[in-house]
């Protein structure tokens, strides 16, 4: 709820706003209660008291569009601490200011000052996330390309066919042989270009003879961006 609402039941003015106001509102009308069925603060409706409600909601205007643009913002966990502090500097401001309208003034001005500092916050924190996914997406084209350099890629495609066939076919010396290829390419990319990429090393290590129970080249494959880490 980001607005002020109210309407006159039975001689009282039955008052709703949001909860960031409250001890704002109770400044003014300390005689004010709670009414719990019409979820709705209770005054006489008596001119002075007009008079107060009036002055209560042009002073709340700029904390009630601040709260509005706050709702439509999506928190992060930083946003939300960082929403909270300035809500409880608003009500504050706000409770000093009802008095004058040089303080109303002012309080538009530090509102204004704590938007912007909001705003640019949010701007450092959804650079930083972008920078983050950036540099992920540059480690993975390192990765990709180091393999792609040594056709990793390729003996892993043959590895699987003949994994597949089982120890029946025959084809043992071959398997042998495409391993330490993969091992080989594994030592390769470690050297140069300084990148550990444990799956590839798995693959490399499968045992012939245990073809049917073992995990696949391919999937060991799969995970080589997951696995892969720089080495310092």
């Amino acid at each position: 709820m980001s607005t002020i609402t109210y309407n006159i039941i039975s001689e009282n003015l039955n008052i709703k706003f949001p909860f960031d106001l409250k001890d704002a509102f109770r400044s003014l009308f300390k005689t004010a209660k709670w009414n719990p069925a019409a979820k709705a603060w209770e005054v006489k409706a008596t001119t002075a008291n007009e008079n107060k409600l009036k002055k209560f909601i042009d002073m709340s205007q700029s904390v009630l569009s601040v709260l509005s643009e706050l709702d439509n913002i999506e928190a992060t966990e930083m946003e939300i601490a960082k929403t909270q502090e300035l809500i409880d500097k608003y009500e504050e401001i706000l409770k000093k200011s009802l008095s004058s309208k040089e303080r109303h003034q002012d309080l538009n001005a530090r509102l204004a000052t704590a938007q912007e500092k909001y705003r640019a916050e949010r701007e450092v924190a959804i650079n930083a996330r972008n920078a983050a996914n950036a540099e992920a997406q540059n480690f993975e084209s390192q990765v990709k390309a180091a393999l792609d350099e040594l056709n990793v890629g390729s003996l892993i495609s043959s590895l699987e066919t003949i994994w597949k066939r089982g120890k029946l076919c025959g084809q043992r010396d071959e398997f042998y042989a495409v391993c330490r290829q993969l091992k080989d390419a594994y030592s390769s990319i470690k050297e140069t270009h300084r990148l550990k990429i444990y799956a590839i090393y798995k693959a490399a290590d499968i045992n012939f003879n245990w073809s049917r129970t073992e995990t696949s080249p391919a999937t060991y494959y799969s995970h080589a961006i997951a696995t892969a880490e720089v080495i310092d």
